[in-house]
């Protein structure tokens, strides 16, 4: 008996021996994170738990790096990017231009074309839809002469707006990177105020089929108009005048388009002449011919045309055959 009494007072001593040297149970291993350095990252939701890794802020993910279907985006950026081409002219009395066969002069008139009485007319497409007080609006669209945000250079697809105009008046512009959805990838949407009411505008992408891509219009939960890219082209398209060069053309007369700051546009009192190849398809190109570079004396488009001239005198636009 004497010697188990000896043996368990020895055991309660073995705690006292331990604190004594210095040593800590296991169980109070852990490191105290009160005296850590105040630069430490904090740990906050998930971070606080045992084992878990702080998560930094990334950004967020950008179209052309979505990994696998950053091709497809590209597609659809360039589909948008090669809507609107704005070919440089060339001055006939020289006789020569962009290395191609020499010309003599004007040939045959084909086309003698009054412009102001065409002004804007393909601002008020038949794709409509009305707000809640009875206004028609009309979804077009075009390009901004300018980057947007005051760039010196940017890629086209960033200048492309649509278009929505009231025939109360007034013309509200959602430049369309601002509204593309595609995916997970990207989503965004504009909201305007016509006659009192709200309406958001989104551009749901189709990488495969750009031409393809759906225009949704909606007044709150309400969808009012819906349309493809090339949908919308060819109604605004059959607005214009008809010609025929080296193939068929619908010619509008508009106003400049101009980028205001990041996400707005105003139309400016400088003017172009939009030839829409017509029936309209995807691959089609729509030109943009600024009125300040035609003169009197004729330009030549080659990248458009080179068998056909363009001369302006007096709010007249005459197309002719070169010589």
């Amino acid at each position: 008996m004497k010697i188990r009494r000896v043996a368990a007072a020895a055991l309660l001593l073995i705690p006292v021996l331990w604190f004594a040297s210095g040593r800590r149970p296991a169980r109070d291993a852990a490191p105290d994170f009160r005296d850590a350095p105040r630069d430490m990252p904090a740990m906050d939701g998930l971070g606080s738990e045992a084992g878990a890794v702080p998560v930094p802020d990334l950004p967020a993910p950008q179209a052309s790096a979505v990994g696998g279907d950053n091709v497809q985006a590209d597609k659809f950026f360039k589909y948008l990017g090669n809507m609107y081409k704005s070919p440089e002219p060339a001055p006939i009395e020289t006789g020569n231009f962009k290395s191609l066969s020499p010309v003599s002069g004007i040939g045959q008139i084909l086309y003698s074309l009054k412009l102001e009485k065409m002004l804007n007319a393909f601002l008020y497409s038949d794709l409509t839809f009305k707000t809640a007080k009875g206004s028609t609006v009309h979804l077009s669209g075009n390009k901004s002469a300018n980057c947007p945000g005051g760039a010196a250079k940017c890629d086209d697809n960033e200048k492309v707006f649509i278009i929505l105009t009231a025939d109360e008046g007034g013309s509200y512009f959602i430049r369309v990177m601002d509204v593309v959805n595609y995916g997970i990838f990207m989503s965004g949407s504009k909201t305007v105020t016509i006659d009192g009411e709200q309406f958001t505008t989104k551009v749901h992408a189709d990488a495969s089929s750009p031409e393809k891509s759906m225009i949704e219009v909606k007044s709150g939960d309400k969808k009012v108009i819906e349309s493809t890219l090339l949908n919308m082209s060819s109604m605004a398209a059959k607005k214009g005048e008809e010609v025929r060069l080296g193939r068929a053309y619908r010619l509008l007369y508009s106003s400049e388009l101009m980028a205001v700051g990041k996400k707005d546009a105003k139309f400016t009192d400088k003017k172009q002449v939009v030839l829409m190849p017509f029936p309209v398809d995807a691959d089609a190109n729509y030109y943009l011919l600024y009125t300040s570079e035609i003169t009197s004396a004729g330009v030549v488009y080659p990248e458009l045309d080179r068998n056909f001239g363009f001369k302006l005198e007096g709010g007249v636009l005459d197309i002719f055959r070169l010589k």
